[in-house]
């Protein structure tokens, strides 16, 4: 409660409250009361009633990476070396209010394309980035961010990560091969014209 000793006709006065902004839709009212009492003893007691709100915003980013070999996505892929591979990054909108600023940085420097930096609430979009598969396991992570600023000028940035991984297949093969006369072998043997030999 804030207590105005007195208010003579014509003045006014301030109270002020402070609190912490909640998620979502906000409003509170505020009643002024104040009396009057007269010579003769007689108290007039009048009041009035005014409200305002706000809208609390949450700021908020979601993602789901995936490694894509061809038509083939998900995590754990076996994928030939050399082969060309795409990443998607899908980026949704989790918050309640529109985010501006959206991007995707992967923490293995791969260059992540998005359409778009805005994204509206509940909107999703698909970012993707290429690449060339390595020999061996392999793993990177999207980090997606995005910024709501309200109407004061306060900013605030979500950040969200999510990981894929893939392992780079590298058949390989080996051959010896070796001439074979009786007990002796080798490369560049003599043998006589009409003996059996072995390879």
């Amino acid at each position: 409660i804030c207590t105005i000793a007195s208010l003579a006709v014509g003045d006014s006065a301030i109270c002020t409250r402070t609190g912490t902004a909640a998620t979502g839709p906000y409003s509170n009212t505020g009643t002024a009361t104040g009396s009057h009492t007269d010579l003769d003893g007689h108290t007039a007691t009048r009041s009035d009633s005014d409200g305002s709100s706000y809208y609390g915003a949450d700021p908020q980013i979601a993602i789901v990476k995936v490694t894509v070999d061809g038509t083939t996505s998900g995590p754990g892929l076996n994928i030939l070396t050399g082969e060309s591979i795409t990443w998607r990054y899908t980026v949704t909108n989790v918050g309640n209010v529109a985010l501006s600023n959206v991007g995707v940085a992967d923490d293995q420097g791969v260059t992540v394309t998005c359409p778009k930096a805005t994204l509206a609430v509940g909107e999703s979009m698909n970012c993707t980035a290429t690449g060339t598969a390595i020999t061996g396991a392999y793993s990177n992570t999207g980090t997606a961010s995005g910024s709501y600023t309200d109407s004061a000028g306060h900013s605030r940035t979500d950040t969200a990560s999510d990981g894929s991984s893939y392992f780079g297949a590298d058949p390989q093969i080996a051959i010896v091969k070796v001439t074979v006369d009786g007990a002796t072998s080798g490369d560049g043997l003599n043998i006589l014209t009409g003996e059996s030999i072995t390879w």
